[in-house]
């Protein structure tokens, strides 16, 4: 896949991912997009790309941001 997530290519191997794993919704965090933003994330049904899901963006804004993460003692 190419490594932004854009150009067909990419976008058919994320919907095959999202098929797979046959989720309701797959989230996938790639590079930002513009120079303003620090990731992109893409959500994609086994059919279609959806807009937007929030349990997937917690899980994904806690795993990329090492500052929400718990340490342990």
């Amino acid at each position: 896949m190419s490594g932004d997530g854009r150009g067909a290519r990419a976008v058919r191997q994320l919907f095959a991912v999202a098929w797979e794993l046959n989720n309701s919704e797959t989230a996938f965090v790639l590079p930002a997009d513009a120079a303003d933003h620090d990731v992109q994330v893409r959500f994609f049904a086994p059919t279609t790309e959806v807009p937007t899901c929030g349990h997937d963006r917690f899980l994904n804004v806690h795993a990329a941001n090492p500052r929400l993460r718990a340490t342990r003692d």
